[in-house]
């Protein structure tokens, strides 16, 4: 009589249903490869969530500054502003002339001969002084740099300066079209499409070339404001010997009021001219520092496109962290019941779809 070696059929049965060579390896493996993505996954969310927080971060940081710019624009443009109502108010309540540094010479010159011929001993002495003027007057217009600089006191001129702009057409284009639009004041959805194409180097570069503008317009108007100050000092001088003679009565004769009063216009002429050429002056920078601001405006709402972008890419990673840890906890219950076949075949579903999704993710957005 045959006895049979099988005791236990059912735990037979459960080995032959067991998975059995390279499939039972590969099998084995899936919690293991599903627990590294999710890992993996959960890391690039995070990294994706504080490069999110660093570009809120720096629009706050670029906001800021041009907040500075427009501070800057509205308390030039109002200096500026005071300055033009001031000249007005000076040619509607005086008599200035066009100021002429050449005029000014030939008056004192005839002044002091004028001066000379009077009996009084104090016009001899005021006549001298003048002369005095006129040798600091002869120094000061033989500095090149006050030739040049005497020109911006008539008119509408102003100190030269090349203004440097991207070298990139395209980039340049883009970038004043965005400023445009900001200035339309269309908001940062509108405004997405075309801020999003800009590069934030050009951005970068265009800010740099902005303050720089500005600063080299400032140093470039250092050698009129010095000019002024200098024919400042001595219109002051020559206007403290005119005051005695100020009077036609009694103080000289008709060609000393007549000379006096022509330098007295000429002086009034000066303040005017000076007043005129720093409100021109505050005008330009003014407008400098607009274009800094502007600049600095399209530079956050760039940042606030990327914080927005690696937001999105955290959220997105998070998820497939999630498919990835569902699929881990899957495979885990395969592998304690191997018989159930359609357990595997989810898990390895899963962990496709944590992958194929979190690459999409990584690489199109």
């Amino acid at each position: 009589m045959t006895i049979s070696s099988d005791k236990n059929p059912e735990k037979k049965d459960d080995e032959n249903t067991k998975p059995k060579g390279k499939w039972a390896s590969i099998l084995a493996t899936v919690p293991i490869v599903l627990t590294i993505l999710a890992t993996v996954f959960a890391g690039l969310s995070s990294s994706e969530m504080t490069q999110a927080m660093y570009f809120r971060s720096l629009a706050s940081q670029h906001q800021s500054k041009a907040g500075d710019q427009w501070a800057f624009f509205q308390a030039k443009r109002i200096r500026g502003t005071s300055l033009e109502m001031t000249a007005e108010l000076m040619q509607s309540l005086g008599q200035p002339a066009v100021f002429d540094v050449n005029e000014v010479d030939s008056l004192c010159q005839q002044l002091g001969a004028a001066l000379r011929k009077e009996p009084d001993p104090k016009t001899s002495e005021s006549a001298g002084k003048i002369e005095q003027v006129r040798a600091k007057l002869a120094k000061l217009l033989a500095d090149e740099t006050v030739k040049q600089s005497l020109p911006n006191l008539n008119g509408s001129n102003l100190p030269k300066i090349e203004n440097a702009t991207l070298p990139n057409q395209d980039a340049r284009e883009s970038l004043e079209a965005a400023v445009k639009a900001i200035g339309e004041r269309q908001t940062e959805i509108d405004t997405a499409d075309l801020i999003r194409k800009l590069k934030f180097e050009d951005i970068d570069q265009a800010a740099k070339l902005a303050e720089q503008n500005a600063d080299r317009f400032d140093k470039a108007s250092d050698d009129t404001n010095d000019t002024i100050k200098k024919l400042r000092a001595l219109l002051t001088e020559l206007a403290g010997i005119l005051r005695p003679y100020q009077d036609a009565n009694g103080k000289g004769g008709s060609s000393v009021a007549s000379l006096v009063s022509a330098l007295d216009a000429q002086i009034k002429g000066f303040k005017l001219a000076a007043v005129e050429f720093d409100a021109r002056r505050y005008r330009q920078e003014s407008f400098y520092n607009r274009k800094a601001a502007e600049v600095y405006e399209t530079r956050v709402r760039r940042s606030g496109i990327e914080s927005d972008r690696h937001r999105e890419r955290s959220k997105n990673f998070f998820y497939s962290m999630l498919a990835a840890q569902a699929g881990v906890t899957v495979a885990a219950l395969a592998l304690a019941r191997a018989q159930r076949k359609a357990l595997w075949l989810f898990a390895a579903i899963a962990g496709l779809a944590a992958v194929g999704f979190g690459s999409f993710v990584y690489v199109s957005m």
